[in-house]
């Protein structure tokens, strides 16, 4: 499906502007929204999945916990403005930047907002400590592409918390997942 032209805006950040790219499908019905938290390149990883998965796809250049938290509760409040539902509020992470939104993903769960329907994490770089102490029971549903590293002892320990998880190693429209739960 053929996007928009990708807007770049500028957001309020106690660390200075904090520049966030979106990208959006041509679509007149309302979309699921995918917060992307990255140390890639946001603006073409955006590009990508907005096309890939048919979603408005929002990215910060700057791939750090305060960020990440800024860019998802901002979407949150302003997903219906941007026409995206926000009861379809998503939240993913490539490389470094996947581990931060699978801590948000649990920050936001034990806070009770915003509600994130699913996660994708993209290639995660490691596994935190930080996510071997917290239960995962109560986790979003997870899709997790990338090569068989850390990314499956984190899959696994979701499937032991009793989280849907899914673990591919690519992402297109004609692959299969690898394994699924």
């Amino acid at each position: 499906m053929p996007l928009r032209a990708p807007t770049t805006l500028r957001l309020r950040s106690p660390d200075g502007p904090l520049r966030i790219h979106l990208a959006q499908p041509l679509s007149r019905s309302t979309l699921s929204v995918l917060v992307l938290i990255t140390d890639a390149d946001p603006p073409q990883i955006c590009r990508a999945l907005a096309d890939e998965l048919t979603i408005l796809t929002i990215a910060t250049e700057r791939a750090t916990l305060r960020d990440g938290t800024r860019l998802l509760e901002w979407t949150a409040d302003h997903a219906t403005e941007l026409g995206a539902d926000p009861d379809q509020l998503l939240l993913g992470g490539a490389h470094a930047g996947a581990w931060l939104a699978a801590y948000l993903a649990l920050r936001a769960r034990d806070d009770g907002w915003p509600v994130i329907r699913h996660q994708l994490l993209v290639h995660p770089r490691r596994f935190p400590a930080i996510a071997m102490s917290t239960s995962l029971t109560g986790a979003p549903p997870a899709t997790i592409i990338g090569p068989p590293t850390a990314s499956h002892s984190y899959a696994h320990q979701l499937r032991l918390a009793g989280v849907a998880v899914t673990v591919t190693a690519w992402l297109s429209r004609t692959s299969h997942a690898d394994e699924r739960t």
